[in-house]
């Protein structure tokens, strides 16, 4: 979205993520990819992509992997700003079991990023939250159980102070031991909601936000 690039702009943030579904469902239209990547060139702030479900999708996840590592970047990265290390990663294939990508596990580069933290703090984002999706008043299943399992102990296992995600569409809240899950509001306005941004801040161990809102 031009006009929340624009706002950023105008922020001094360290960093700015785009937590997935970056290009809905199109990847493998070279001019929406063109377009994305030459809107997220406007940021002056380093600027990181994770892929969503529906950027490599189930059913044509080879020809989608190849566009995503070709124009926007690796699966995992693991970054340093300040003594905080940030893991961008992507978990779908954990959260979903699907797609399978030959020679990537995302629980076990998670493992290796979380190892090469050490003891200093960590921020992580993904696309996916762990937790069940609620729609049409009921909670629908999360990520299957052996894979949320895995997924808790390493946070719980190390020094993450958050984990930053999006996929709901709406804002919410989780918590896995002492650990906050947030879950971001769309920059997309699908579905009639207002696009929104939000502006995290780290500080003496704790994470809290402002959201800010596009007309």
């Amino acid at each position: 979205n031009v006009m929340i690039v624009r706002e950023c702009e105008q922020l001094p943030v360290e960093f700015v993520v785009h937590t997935g579904d970056i290009l809905a469902d199109r990847i493998l239209e070279p001019e929406v990819v063109d377009q994305s990547l030459a809107v997220m060139a406007g940021l002056q702030a380093p600027y990181f992509f994770i892929p969503g479900n529906h950027d490599i999708t189930q059913a044509e996840a080879e020809r989608a992997l190849q566009v995503y590592r070709e124009r926007f970047g690796p699966l995992v990265r693991v970054e340093e700003f300040g003594g905080v290390v940030a893991i961008f990663l992507y978990v779908e294939p954990a959260a979903r079991s699907w797609p399978e990508i030959p020679g990537y596990d995302p629980l076990a580069e998670l493992e290796k990023a979380l190892k090469q933290a050490g003891d200093r703090p960590v921020l992580l984002f993904q696309h996916t939250p762990p937790v069940g999706g609620f729609f049409r008043n009921k909670v629908h299943p999360g990520w299957p159980e052996e894979s949320r399992r895995r997924w808790e102990e390493l946070v719980l296992g190390h020094a993450v102070k958050g984990v930053f995600t999006g996929h709901f569409h709406k804002d919410e809240l989780h918590w896995v031991g002492d650990v906050p899950i947030f879950v971001a509001p769309p920059v997309a306005g699908s579905w009639g909601r207002q696009s929104t941004f939000r502006l995290y801040e780290y500080r003496d161990g704790k994470v809290s936000y402002r959201t800010g809102y596009v007309h």
